[in-house]
């Protein structure tokens, strides 16, 4: 009976494969942030400018409504 590899090397294999899958999922979880970071830098410029333009319009109950979404923003994710 012939024997692909031994031992060591299987462990060996198994060992870069766990690496692999590791690096992996670290940089899935980068993209994710990456991502979750310009939604957020999005959501907070378009606030801001309906902010502005409430402003600008001296719309107090819609600048009130848009500064409480704001606020509720950026306690959520801390920024």
């Amino acid at each position: 009976m012939k024997k692909d590899k031994s031992y060591s090397e299987m462990m060996k294999a198994c060992a870069m494969a766990g690496n692999q899958l590791k690096k992996s999922f670290v940089a899935d979880i980068y993209i994710e942030m990456l991502l979750l970071e310009i939604q957020l830098n999005k959501e907070k410029e378009i606030l801001i400018n309906a902010i502005n333009e409430a402003l600008d319009v001296k719309d107090e109950q819609k600048f009130m409504e848009l500064t409480s979404r704001y606020n509720q923003l950026i306690k959520k994710y801390g920024t």
